[in-house]
């Protein structure tokens, strides 16, 4: 019998995975079209502040130590970069934007978070700053593709991924396992993305994913130290080429890019005064429950039944933490807490 079965090998499955292996726990990953995951397509922005209030992310310090602690150790074990620690130079797009940051300066709660609140123009030659911009700090972002298809060829050198679709229809669930094509697994656990709300074990939970597109460009490289942000990002990738987004749609909730997309993603980022040549451009779901909180846990009443999911824009920052949570709870029966535990949804 193998222990666990996980399905879907975005940033959530392939963090779970990778921490039952190191508790020598044996695994098996099935997933389907992973190149159209979120997680793959993800700039993999991390960053304290966010919207247009400036809010700081609940418990940042603690996700932030431990993904950058995280993301050190993988590098070591595969040789190769995947967090790269840069500020975000944040332009502020509007008066009322910018009272707000001065509010929060204030009240003293961003202080650890940013360096320096530069005067209107600072940087007129390579943007429109018109109303200033702050540098935030503790800030950067992860290279998605290069980490994930690490981690897929890690699973694969082990015979641990299986490329294919799963029919939910085919599990047998018994207490003392799940049999499915033939195997038994101590424990399924639905890695799946936006997916999720079409898996029959897990369609009456209160999703609200959306669809995002995002873009390569290539730009000169100017303020290349920088992730660039006025409404609309871009971040750094090296030989001028940068990624750039985001949208969000809440309907329409396909992979497909659409030249709408497009065209808000390029008039957003023209303060950045450089000409733009469009590489790439693809779109994704991301996974999102309705109060903003990841999902984890087992079924209310199947208890070989699992999910981990929702990890949103935040993923590359939570799911460090949130994997090992999750190991931590199926391996020792460590309590996962309320507030991103599925038992919050028992009612529904």
């Amino acid at each position: 019998m193998i222990d666990y079965l996980i399905v879907g090998q975005g940033i959530a499955g392939s963090f779970l995975a990778w921490n039952l292996v190191q508790q020598n726990k044996t695994v098996m990953v099935m997933d389907y079209q992973h190149d159209q995951s979120s997680s793959m397509i993800s700039a993999g922005i991390i960053n304290p502040i966010t919207g247009k209030r400036f809010a700081l992310t609940p418990e940042f310090d603690k996700f932030y130590d431990y993904a950058r602690q995280t993301y050190k150790e993988l590098e070591a074990v595969f040789g190769d970069q995947f967090f790269e620690e840069k500020p975000i130079l944040r332009c502020f797009k509007t008066q009322d934007e910018k009272d707000h940051w001065q509010r929060k300066e204030d009240e003293g709660f961003v202080d650890p978070y940013y360096q320096e609140v530069y005067p209107p123009n600072k940087f007129e030659n390579e943007m429109d700053d018109a109303l200033g911009s702050v540098l935030l700090t503790r800030s950067g972002f992860c290279h998605s593709q290069k980490l994930l298809i690490s981690f897929r060829n890690f699973l694969s050198e082990k015979n641990r991924l299986r490329n294919e679709r799963v029919s939910y229809d085919n599990f047998e669930i018994t207490e003392a396992g799940v049999k499915y094509q033939g195997e038994t697994y101590g424990d399924v656990i639905f890695c799946e993305g936006y997916q999720a709300q079409f898996n029959p074990f897990f369609d009456w939970l209160p999703f609200n994913s959306v669809k995002g597109e995002i873009m390569r460009l290539e730009m000169d490289g100017y303020l290349n130290s920088h992730i660039l942000n006025k409404g609309k990002w871009a971040v750094p990738l090296g030989n001028n080429q940068w990624a750039a987004g985001s949208t969000y749609i809440w309907d329409h909730l396909d992979c497909q890019s659409t030249e709408q997309g497009k065209k808000e993603i390029l008039d957003g980022l023209k303060f950045i005064r450089t000409e733009k040549k469009v590489l790439n451009h693809q779109a994704a779901v991301r996974p999102v429950m309705q109060d903003q909180r990841p999902v984890l846990g087992r079924h209310p009443k199947l208890s070989r039944i699992h999910i981990f999911n929702g990890l949103g824009s935040k993923g590359f920052l939570m799911a460090p933490y949130y994997a090992r949570r999750m190991e931590k709870f199926l391996v020792e029966g460590v309590p996962i807490e309320d507030d991103v535990n599925i038992d919050r949804f028992n009612g529904i």
